[in-house]
């Protein structure tokens, strides 16, 4: 799960991703917090997150974040802030429930909205795609070929007009996703 995010304030929290449950709020959340760091957890549906990452301090301005699940490496988690792995490595064999929706903006009780800019979101599976260090793009992600089509479950690039609230997934899937503010 790869994506660039803008922050003009990290005053806040903001939640960037939900993908919980409603009834146990198990899968994964991600957000930025009052003291300046991302936050990256997934859960089960026991009681508490199973994995736990914490990037570096952030700024206002633009941000590459990347998180890999290799499950050929003892089902290692890593987060990589801005090209290189913040925080420890995490194993755990927690897979996120396909149930859920992603919130893309705001968390599950409608709050915590992101008040920045998201880009280049890309969710790949069956594949890490970094393990050691990330070579951070510097333009949009292409849309995926062959392999790389049926190993890209979203590409979001959120290109389209400032005043425009639908969007495309170039991935395999075409899902057209549309928002209100």
């Amino acid at each position: 799960f790869e994506f660039w995010m803008f922050l003009p304030d990290y005053a806040v929290k903001m939640t960037l991703f939900d993908k919980r449950e409603a009834n146990t709020l198990a899968g994964m959340l991600i957000y930025t917090d009052t003291d300046t760091k991302l936050y990256v957890k997934f859960g089960d549906s026991t009681a508490g997150w199973d994995v736990e990452l914490t990037s570096g301090t952030l700024s206002v301005g633009w941000h590459h974040i990347a998180i890999v699940r290799n499950a050929s490496d003892t089902n290692s988690w890593k987060l990589f802030f801005a090209g290189s792995q913040s925080g420890s490595t995490v194993n755990s064999a927690i897979t996120v429930a396909d149930n859920a929706s992603l919130l893309i903006g705001r968390n599950l009780s409608y709050a915590e909205y992101f008040h920045g800019q998201l880009s280049e979101i890309q969710l790949t599976q069956n594949t890490a795609k970094y393990t050691t260090s990330v070579t951070v793009p510097t333009a949009p992600v292409p849309d995926p070929i062959n392999l790389e089509y049926e190993q890209t479950s979203l590409l979001l690039h959120f290109d389209g007009a400032d005043s425009t609230y639908d969007f495309s997934d170039s991935s395999r899937w075409n899902h057209t996703l549309s928002g209100t503010l």
